[in-house]
């Protein structure tokens, strides 16, 4: 890269990184040095939101098995279903009570 495209990478990474930089005056060497700089800091970061939105869809994706005690939208009573956490607490928010968490019978 020559010095130009080194400026505007590191304007680019600074924008995307929300920070402000000096690159007036600086050698081509110090401006190689500022880019890798800025480029471990933006893939540290985006390696740290990939991983936040990948536990956060992995609790979406939890599930909760609910058994119908009332009739609910196309659930009749005695239906079991699972649904994501989040559905399925407001489910169970619901009054009168429609559905309680299912627990499997026991065979005897």
């Amino acid at each position: 890269m020559n010095k130009k495209e080194l400026i505007e990478a590191i304007v680019l990474l600074a924008a995307a990184l929300n920070v402000e930089v000096v690159t007036k005056g600086l050698d081509e060497t110090a401006l190689k040095v500022l880019h890798d700089e800025l480029s471990e800091e933006k893939e540290s970061k985006d390696k740290a939101l990939a991983e936040k939105n990948t536990k956060s869809s992995q609790l979406k994706q939890e599930k909760v098995v609910l058994k119908f005690v009332a009739p609910y939208k196309r659930y009749a009573n005695g239906d079991i279903a699972g649904f994501d956490a989040d559905a399925a607490k407001s489910i169970l928010a619901l009054k009168p009570a429609v559905a309680k968490p299912y627990q499997e019978e026991k065979e005897q």
